[in-house]
């Protein structure tokens, strides 16, 4: 599989990903998909989780959101090969990541995203260009309207973190 971002961002330590890939014994790749399905779980999912079941329905879209940015990074990187998203290239991650998953987040442009969603809520805590984090939305994103849902978009995250660990 090509990986858009790779044109853009070199691999920890000029490494390419089949190095990588030939390093890794059958039982160190599962050990380690284990590990980081359990930290993922901790660290974004159960938070997540926590947010959700307090019945607010107006409430926490922007942490919910906030930890789901943070886990797009961590996953586009590990697609990468990279310790961490190099400096100045955070909307090439994004723009890679929803080139990825393009499946499980129709319609979503990552440059577009990144630039009034990820960055409003980020750097100046609101969204930019009229967009709305809800709930209860009929889709995960709605460009006319300007609507993203923070519940649809952080269970297809959970999908995106099953496929890269190979549980799709």
């Amino acid at each position: 599989m090509s990986n858009p971002v790779n044109s853009e961002i070199r691999l920890a330590n000029n490494w390419p990903v089949t190095k990588v890939d030939d390093c890794l014994t059958r039982q160190a790749r599962s050990e380690i998909i284990h590990f980081l399905r359990e930290r993922h779980e901790e660290r974004f999912f159960d938070p997540i989780r926590h947010l959700t079941a307090s019945c607010n329905k107006q409430g926490y879209g922007f942490a919910i959101m906030a930890l789901c940015f943070l886990l797009i990074e961590t996953i586009q990187c590990y697609r990468c090969g990279l310790p961490s998203t190099p400096q100045g290239k955070g909307r090439t991650i994004f723009k890679a990541f929803f080139a990825e998953y393009v499946s499980l987040f129709p319609n979503v442009d990552g440059e577009k995203f990144y630039l009034n969603i990820r960055n409003g809520l980020l750097h100046q805590a609101e969204t930019k260009d009229g967009w709305t984090i809800r709930t209860g939305q009929p889709s995960l994103c709605n460009w006319n309207d300007k609507i993203i849902d923070r519940d649809k978009f952080a269970d297809a995250l959970k999908k995106g973190i099953r496929r890269l660990s190979g549980r799709a």
